[in-house]
């Protein structure tokens, strides 16, 4: 399931749904954020690389290989919340390992727009 830590027997605490539903609501901004950004100049000149607004803006193709990274806590999420509603949390989990693909997408974005600046 997708709350870290626990044992399979032991449901979740109300603080685990709070914290990690805060924690999706977080990357969801992010993500929506994003995919705005990659239709619309002005917002993307909102998004930057690194801390605070002194890092470079990405470019479209490297949002969108860092898209994966943003959506991937809060699909997990939503899919885990479906799944102990409908009683499913064996058979409908999405992995955990599939987090270092997006993390390594993301990464690869990062490096493209680095490349594309020197």
């Amino acid at each position: 399931m997708f709350f870290h830590g626990q044992d399979e027997n032991v449901s979740p605490t109300v603080a685990d749904y709070v914290f990690h539903s805060l924690f999706a609501l977080g990357f969801a901004f992010v993500a929506v954020s994003m995919i705005v950004g990659l239709f619309s100049k002005k917002a993307r000149e909102k998004l930057h690389w690194g801390k605070g607004r002194g890092g470079p803006q990405p470019s479209r193709f490297a949002i969108l290989l860092a898209l994966p990274f943003a959506l991937f806590v809060p699909v997990r999420y939503a899919v885990a919340l479906i799944a102990s509603t409908a009683g499913h949390e064996k058979t409908w989990t999405i992995p955990g390992w599939w987090f270092l693909p997006c993390a390594a997408l993301f990464l690869l974005g990062a490096l493209y727009d680095d490349f594309l600046r020197r």
